[in-house]
C-alpha cells in the first residue's frame, strides 16, 4: 500500500482520510469483493428506473440511475427477472 497522509480525530477514533488520497490508494481491487446491487423502482409516469450500486465494504457507493429497459438487455439480467 503507498503512503497516504492521514488524520485521526483521536477523540472520536474516527479515520478520516486526507482530500489527496483515494479509494484506488487504499484497496488493492485484485484482492477486495467488490459489491453490486440492482435496486428496481416502482412504475411512475415514466419507465421503470433502476438504482445500480458499486463499492467497497466500508466505503459509500457509487450509485448510477438508468431505466429497466437499459439494464435489461443484458441476456443475464433478463434471465434472472423472467422468473420475478
Amino acid at each position: 500500500m503507498s503512503e497516504i497522509d492521514n488524520e485521526i480525530n483521536k477523540e472520536e477514533s474516527v479515520f478520516v482520510p486526507s482530500l489527496n488520497s483515494t479509494v484506488t490508494n487504499l484497496y488493492d481491487y485484485e484482492q477486495a469483493t467488490i459489491l453490486v446491487g440492482l435496486q428496481i423502482l416502482p412504475v411512475t409516469n415514466q419507465p421503470r428506473q433502476v438504482l445500480i450500486t458499486a463499492g467497497i465494504k466500508g466505503e459509500l457507493p457509487t450509485v448510477i440511475s438508468t431505466s429497466i429497459e437499459e439494464i435489461t438487455q443484458s441476456t443475464i439480467i433478463a434471465q434472472a427477472l423472467e422468473g420475478v
